[in-house]
């Protein structure tokens, strides 16, 4: 049984994303992880059922919110520039029980998706590394340019001084924690009045293709995921705490 694999190292995708920030030239970066994975092989646990689809999406028809989800994640899949896995060699891949059944995606499933679109895979880490999970390194890699963060977190980035730390112009869109799948076509709209070149997010499964929503708006998308936690000061990682592997993604006033 195959499964995707990387096919993009972290210098060939920041050269990229450098590259299409010079000229301008919209991309989409989509992350999967154990959450979105449990749904593509349909062995959601039932922690997710209550914790996400009962609790946090209201859903009462747990079959039919599994196929909601799995319609966004297949749109993720399918529409996306580059699909982001967990590199098995990544130095949090060296902690965890790493399986590709929980990790990677078959690679049968991604090609029947995609229809022949080239695929791109980089490690999904590649936000919480040290040059984009960094802010002071990220404000280097975006050369000036204005950026919308998407995320239920505003209020604590903003406390964060992400915009005075970035040094650039920051347009911040809040979504809910219970974002649910009536809520996503009036953040649609929001997407039609974004004006910065370069948005990154972190909206759970409910946002998983919010990278092909705002490539087809024109924008370099970044799915950042629990980045921003660490952004906007929350240690919702054990990687992000003192001395950890991600340290550097934790942003905490003194």
């Amino acid at each position: 049984m195959e499964y995707l694999h990387l096919n993009i190292t972290n210098n060939e995708f920041i050269e990229k994303l450098k590259k299409s920030i010079e000229l301008n030239s919209p991309l989409s970066f989509s992350r999967f992880g154990d959450g979105e994975i449990y749904f593509i092989n349909n062995n959601v646990p039932d922690i997710i059922i209550k914790n996400y689809l009962q609790s946090t999406y209201k859903y009462t028809d747990i079959e039919m919110a599994k196929k909601d989800v799995l319609n966004i994640i297949n749109t993720a899949i399918s529409e996306t520039d580059i699909i982001g896995i967990m590199d098995k060699n990544n130095e949090i891949s060296k902690r965890i029980p790493y399986s590709e059944k929980t990790w990677s995606i078959k690679t049968d499933y991604v090609n029947g998706l995609r229809a022949g679109r080239e695929l791109i895979v980089a490690d999904h880490m590649i936000t919480r590394g040290k040059i984009l999970g960094d802010i002071n390194n990220f404000k280097n890699i975006i050369q000036g340019n204005s950026v919308a963060i998407i995320s239920p977190f505003v209020k604590l980035l903003k406390e964060n001084d992400i915009q005075k730390l970035l040094d650039v112009e920051v347009n911040f869109i809040e979504t809910s924690m219970g974002m649910n799948l009536n809520d996503r076509p009036d953040m649609f709209l929001k997407f039609d009045k974004i004006k910065e070149p370069i948005t990154i997010y972190g909206c759970s499964l409910m946002g998983k293709d919010f990278a092909v929503e705002l490539k087809k708006r024109g924008k370099i998308a970044l799915d950042f995921g629990s980045t921003l936690d660490g952004w906007s000061g929350q240690i919702t990682r054990p990687w992000f705490g003192k001395n950890e592997l991600q340290s550097h993604c934790l942003i905490q006033k003194k």
